[in-house]
């Protein structure tokens, strides 16, 4: 995989579930850009890690 800096908003989305496997000590990840954090409000378009690692990577 590219770094996450080169990936489009296509492949971000594609990839964010195995994204938020892989930082279990933070809470969300950004949908729009995969940054990571223990707060929602310091993300700007934050999803629960815990929901999409339930959910699977989408297809």
């Amino acid at each position: 995989m590219k770094p996450l800096c080169k990936l489009s908003k296509s492949q971000l989305a594609q990839n964010l579930a195995r994204l938020a496997s892989q930082v279990p000590q933070c809470q969300f990840i950004c949908k729009k850009c995969a940054r990571v954090s223990v707060h929602k409000k310091e993300l700007c378009k934050p999803v629960p890690i815990r929901k999409l690692v339930a959910e699977g990577p989408a297809e």
